[in-house]
């Protein structure tokens, strides 16, 4: 049986396709009981830039991964969205809350995980879970996107380079410049004031991802960080990031494969068992 996870943010919309040997099955619960127990198989993972149309790229990423693998609309028994846009993608049988998603998707591939940072362009969220794949608790920040995901994309702009030239040079950096104290919140204006002081720019790449993990990190002690702690989404491909995180911390922060499908997996996986029932805690940080 075929099954279908899309995951439909603010900026990217990622799409998981999966094979199952046995539908109605919580792989997440199975796996519990036999850790033998093979995973679905994926058959593709694919993403697109999300544009301001989120039903009509969804629909587009969705037909574009069907295509990839050579598989009709009737071949797939379900499909199930998650993310902030994923209600507009009508197409779908059914959606899911994220941090229902994550959980699914996290714990097929980290199974200690008791944690889960999500950071993306527009925000971030910490996740916590239990180990039978439950959400206890989950804080959001969105009111401040200037100072998380978007900021990096700000910056790398501003210091003329892409998002990995941004994190190479950030890790050469042994000069932190950024000080919590200095700032009530760190943006755009700020990196701007570090270039016209004619600082390194390994230094002023290393001051925005301290900064965005600080921010990060504050998100996280409202529900509290416990081991182990998964990271996803677009900014865990990010290894200065992911540093300076683990610093912010003080945890080992664990990196599942293709942290930015995790979602839109977890989606699928959920959409293998066919229910959800799960009542979800939201603390909103601003």
């Amino acid at each position: 049986m075929i099954v279908v996870g899309i995951d439909v943010g603010s900026r990217h919309t990622h799409v998981y396709v999966m094979e199952i040997a046995k539908p109605k099955v919580d792989y997440v619960i199975e796996q519990i009981r036999d850790p033998n127990t093979p995973t679905p198989k994926g058959l593709l993972k694919y993403g697109m830039l999300t544009g301001t149309n989120k039903s009509e790229i969804a629909e587009q990423a969705y037909k574009e991964a069907l295509k990839q693998v050579h598989l009709k609309r009737s071949d797939v028994a379900r499909i199930w969205t998650t993310g902030k846009y994923g209600k507009q993608a009508m197409f779908a049988s059914h959606f899911i809350p994220d941090a229902i998603a994550n959980t699914h998707g996290v714990l097929l591939k980290v199974r200690t995980a008791k944690t889960i940072i999500d950071v993306g362009a527009n925000g971030c969220r910490v996740i916590r879970i239990s180990q039978d794949g439950r959400v206890l608790d989950r804080a959001i920040y969105e009111r401040g996107a200037a100072d998380t995901g978007m900021l990096h994309e700000q910056a790398a702009k501003l210091l003329g380079m892409n998002f990995q030239e941004m994190s190479d040079s950030s890790l050469k950096s042994t000069n932190a410049i950024f000080k919590n104290s200095h700032y009530n919140v760190f943006d755009k204006t700020d990196v701007l004031s570090l270039i016209h002081q004619n600082l390194p720019k390994e230094d002023i790449a290393r001051a925005v991802y301290d900064s965005i993990a600080v921010k990060v990190s504050s998100i996280a002690n409202i529900v509290g960080l416990e081991d182990d702690v998964a990271i996803v989404g677009g900014m865990a491909k990010n290894a200065a990031f992911v540093q300076a995180l683990k610093q912010a911390t003080g945890k080992d922060i664990k990196e599942p494969h293709n942290p930015e499908f995790v979602c839109a997996f977890g989606a699928a996986v959920a959409a293998a068992a066919g229910t959800v029932d799960e009542k979800i805690g939201t603390k909103d940080s601003g």
